[in-house]
C-alpha cells in the first residue's frame, strides 16, 4: 500500500492532453507505483469558485472525502486541481466552523471531510517522494 495512490485525473486532461495521461501512467509504473482510479470524483471545483466559493468547496471536500474513504494519497496531473486540492484541504482544516458548513453540505451524500489526505501535482510527487537519483536509475 506504501506505493499505492489514487489518480485524480480532472475534468481536462483525459481530454485535452491524453498523451500526458498517457506518459505519465507509464512513467509512474515503471518506478513501481500502483494508480487506483479515483473513484465518483467530481470537477476540482476551479472554474467555479468565482461563481460559489461555498459550491468550489463542497465539490473539492466532496473529492477530498471520497479519496480519506480509500484510505491513499491523491496524485494529480493537472496543476489547477492539485492546487484547488491542497488549499481546500488547508482551509477546511484549519477553519472548524467552515468545515462544519462544509461538511453539512457533504451530509446529503453521506459524506465527511476529515482532512486526512494528502494531494500531489505529479511532479512535487516525483521529486518529493520518489527523487531525482531513483528516476535517473530507471533512465539507464
Amino acid at each position: 500500500m506504501e506505493n499505492d495512490y489514487l489518480f485524480f485525473l480532472g475534468c481536462a486532461v483525459p481530454y485535452r492532453v491524453a498523451s500526458y495521461e498517457v506518459a505519465s501512467r507509464k512513467v509512474l509504473q515503471k518506478l513501481g507505483v500502483n494508480l487506483t482510479e479515483m473513484p465518483d470524483f467530481n470537477c476540482c471545483g476551479l472554474p467555479l469558485d468565482t461563481i460559489s466559493h461555498e459550491t468550489m468547496l463542497t465539490l473539492v471536500a466532496k473529492n477530498l472525502a471520497i479519496a480519506e474513504q480509500t484510505g491513499l494519497k491523491i496524485i494529480t496531473l493537472c496543476p489547477g486541481c492539485a492546487g484547488t486540492l491542497k488549499k481546500v484541504n488547508k482551509i477546511l482544516k484549519e477553519d472548524k466552523a467552515l468545515r462544519e458548513q462544509i461538511n453539512g453540505n457533504l451530509k446529503e451524500a453521506e459524506m465527511e471531510f476529515k482532512g486526512s489526505v494528502e494531494t500531489k501535482h505529479i511532479l512535487q510527487f516525483l521529486i518529493e517522494d520518489i527523487g531525482v537519483k531513483e528516476i535517473k536509475k530507471e533512465d539507464s
